[in-house]
């Protein structure tokens, strides 16, 4: 029988949950396009996951029956901190620009969809909210995710550590269709739950897995 998934928003209080998160699956699933000691030095120097991030109220996470945090991703109208890292400062966003940031799926989950369930509950909250354009930054595991989803390629990035590894990166798009706001509820990880996001469901109908 499937776990049942609860969605909702990031509270302040789950910020430690998340950088652990972020850990696991930083170390759990980039082993096959990135040097493990180079991941574990950018997960110390460059900051990836901050606390305005969960405070800007559109960071989505999904917890398991016990409560713990198992998938979790947002978005945001702040440049994120790793800008300097990825090669420059970030630029001015225009109206309705924001940046996808942050999402994590632990690696005990992976596979099931969840990193394609974040960013939709992520792209329905910022359409919601008046944004039309996304960016972000994709890692080499999480490009696969962002291309099914039909971002767009701008141009490869590197971000330089203080041991000199060059991490690869690519800078992304994507056109949001404006769409109504999730509301939390469950999910399996076979599915979509009504409750969850009903409202994306009428309008685009079922999704297949990531």
């Amino acid at each position: 029988m499937e776990k049942v998934l609860n969605h909702r928003l990031a509270e302040p209080d789950d910020f430690n949950a998340l950088i652990a998160l972020q850990r696991r699956a930083t170390l759990g699933l980039s082993g096959d396009h990135y040097d493990l000691d180079a991941m574990r030095l950018a997960l110390e120097e460059v900051p990836i996951l901050t606390r305005d991030l969960v405070d800007d109220g559109h960071y989505h996470v999904f917890t398991d029956p016990e409560g713990a945090i198992v998938a979790g991703g947002g978005w945001s109208c702040r440049a994120p901190g790793f800008a300097d890292a990825a090669g420059g400062t970030a630029s001015t966003l225009a109206p309705g620009q924001a940046f996808v940031r942050a999402v994590n799926v632990d690696p005990a989950m992976a596979r099931q969809g969840l990193g394609r369930r974040i960013m939709t509950l992520i792209e329905a909250d910022a359409a919601a909210q008046g944004i039309r354009h996304f960016l972000l930054t994709a890692t080499l595991p999480g490009k696969p995710l962002y291309v099914g989803l039909d971002y767009r390629v701008l141009h490869p990035v590197e971000g330089r550590l203080s041991n000199g590894y060059l991490v690869r990166l690519f800078a992304m798009e994507k056109m949001l269709v404006p769409g109504a706001h999730p509301r939390p509820g469950s999910v399996t990880p076979g599915g979509f739950s009504q409750a969850a996001i009903a409202d994306v469901s009428k309008q685009d109908g079922d999704f297949p897995e990531a």
